[in-house]
């Protein structure tokens, strides 16, 4: 793996890890060797008996001057002083023998309840400062845990030894005993000269027979800042503090529960009645996974945030009379389902919460266009709370999308059916829409006017024309560090094989795959630096990504894929095959996030 130059000095530890996980680790790690800052003169300054000679130096007596430098003080005397004036000499350098167990370094982590959580990423990056340290100044390097004296010590730094130190918990505090037990376990090595505990402030109290630096990670509690609070007191006493911003909660979350993509996740089996595997929908939030049951009916599937969490059985709803459902989505905590019926839709709740908008019939008019109902067996539409205060957006059967508002003002009727709310119509023949972040993007044709349009809505509205003619299909990717500040990273269908991809620098013309169908447009950060094409193979069981000049395999399914979809929060895929089965798979870690299958598939 090729590191960028500020991580080429770690290189060899950081490389353990995948890229994405390098790089979140990068200012981490930067800052807190600030901290430890380079070995102690003590690592250097015991030396044996001059050895011989170890090449040429600049520097040096001159006794040690090299005899082609004493030729020129008797050929060229101006040539020899002008070389002494500038540094340019060469001289011998001198070599000692080094004594066998002067030089070593240990570190002792603290795995009590105050270093649970958030500094256990300081953890890992003092872990790689240390042992790369250690490695330049030459000396042996080891570490172990705290609260687990009676466990020898590690002698390497690979991934299995930091999952140990991840998964390394105590209920206790740090405590003399333990000190006490690990420096008797010691007393038989010769010469650590560099012992670095690295815990909680409540080290400070602890006492050791022998010199030790400590490394103090405190959690910053404050909800608006994700940060720690280091601090150092090494050996020789020097004071230093920094405050560490951690990286992002999803790639937080992936470095504390499994930065090396080694779990897999539990197999969830669940009666065949429950769901049926077709219409696929994502909520816009990425934390469920909605499919349709019946024309009544849907089920709702948690989404983990790593192979590791745990996650329930499949939960299924149905409206509470018996409509069928058209849209579904998160409001808050509770699911809403919605039901069109002649000229009103039905908003009601399938579980507890406090949604922003009340439950009941809403209704407007906008030109005749009303929300239109799906088929019985057709997919399922988004519907998903808008940032603006009591507003929420649904698409309809026939893809228009309309703004859900609470009625203000008096209670009004419209004959025997009583009204919670208004829906005004946004845009019509809708290709695709997504929240990016408090902004609202659609692809579709905007109301009143009916020209075709991407445009995105927040504080401001800004509209972007981008084809002469309406595109056949169009898809909205997930938020990433490509995306345009307004409209993120969009693919419109052009032609059968050509799509028009718009992202932050540009806008590119992809071809996509010869008989495959193109599912949805993800961007590559790390590996090509552009967005691309998703698209299911015609052997329906690959998935890929496909650039100008590239092409990556993102998945191979065991079975073949009868329904796919992409995650429009997280780069997140969900699929079902015609085994029996649904699985939800993470493209960032390359792993299965969630499986589920019909009892009695295997």
């Amino acid at each position: 793996m090729n590191l960028p130059p500020p991580l080429a000095h770690w290189s060899g530890y950081l490389k353990i890890f995948p890229p994405e996980v390098s790089l979140a680790l990068d200012p981490i790690v930067q800052r807190v060797s600030m901290l430890i800052g380079s070995p102690q003169p003590l690592l250097h300054e015991i030396t044996g008996e001059p050895d011989g000679f170890d090449g040429l130096n600049r520097r040096g007596t001159y006794e040690r001057l090299l005899l082609s430098e004493w030729m020129l003080a008797d050929e060229l005397e101006d040539e020899f002083m002008r070389r002494a004036v500038m540094g340019e000499h060469l001289f011998l350098n001198r070599a000692h023998s080094s004594p066998v167990g002067t030089r070593a370094s240990l570190a002792l982590f603290d795995a009590g309840p105050s270093q649970l959580g958030s500094p256990r990423v300081a953890h890992i990056a003092a872990l790689v400062v240390l042992a790369n340290r250690a490695d330049s100044a030459g000396s042996s390097f080891s570490w172990g845990v705290l609260q687990q004296p009676e466990t020898p010590v590690y002698r390497e730094v690979n991934a299995g030894n930091i999952k140990s130190l991840l998964e390394a918990r105590s209920h206790y505090e740090v405590s003399d005993t333990q000190v006490t037990a690990w420096e008797k376990q010691l007393s038989s090595w010769s010469g650590f000269d560099d012992v670095w505990l690295i815990g909680g402030k409540r080290l400070s109290g602890v006492k050791t027979a022998e010199r030790s630096s400590r490394l103090y990670v405190e959690d910053v509690l404050e909800p608006e800042r994700h940060e720690l609070k280091l601090s150092s007191n090494n050996a020789s006493g020097q004071l230093l503090e920094v405050t560490l911003e951690l990286p992002k909660n999803e790639i937080s979350t992936r470095i504390l529960r499994d930065p090396f993509e080694a779990a897999v996740p539990t197999i969830q089996k669940t009666a065949s009645s429950t769901y049926t595997g077709s219409a696929l929908l994502f909520d816009m939030t990425g934390t469920k996974l909605f499919t349709r049951t019946a024309p009544w009916g849907i089920t709702a599937f948690d989404v983990a945030n790593s192979p590791r969490a745990g996650y329930g059985q499949p939960k299924r709803y149905h409206t509470r009379t018996w409509r069928s459902v058209c849209a579904v989505g998160r409001m808050g905590r509770a699911i809403a389902l919605i039901s069109p019926e002649d000229r009103f839709v039905h908003l009601e709740y399938c579980r507890q919460g406090k949604p922003n908008l009340p439950p009941g019939n809403y209704t407007g008019y906008n030109s005749e266009t009303f929300f239109a109902s799906v088929a019985d067996d057709g997919p399922l539409m988004p519907c998903f709370a808008l940032p603006w205060d009591g507003e929420a957006a649904a698409l309809d059967g026939a893809g228009s999308l309309f703004r859900f508002s609470r009625l203000k003002g008096e209670p009004k009727s419209i004959g025997s059916k009583r009204l919670s709310g208004t829906v005004q119509l946004i845009a019509t023949n809708v290709l695709a829409v997504n929240m990016l972040g408090s902004q609202l993007v659609y692809v579709g044709n905007e109301w009143p006017d009916n020209e075709f349009r991407v445009v995105s809505i927040g504080t401001n509205i800004s509209r972007k024309t981008p084809l002469e003619e309406k595109a056949l299909r169009a898809f909205i990717g997930p938020p990433s560090r490509l995306s345009h500040p307004e409209f993120g990273v969009i693919a419109l269908e052009q032609t059968e094989f050509e799509w028009l991809v718009m992202s932050e620098k540009d806008q590119k013309v992809l071809v996509k795959p010869s008989g495959a169908k193109v599912v949805g447009v993800l961007a590559d950060e790390y590996a090509h630096m552009e967005p691309g094409l998703l698209a299911l193979e015609d052997d329906n069981q690959t998935v890929t990504l496909n650039g100008r000049n590239w092409r990556t395999q993102i998945l191979r399914a065991h079975a073949r894929i009868e329904h796919i979809t992409l995650c429009q929060r997280w780069p997140m895929i969900a699929y079902s095959t015609v085994d029996g089965e649904i699985i939800i798979y993470s493209v960032r870690r390359g792993v299965d996030f969630c499986r589920y299958f019909v009892e009695g598939e295997k």
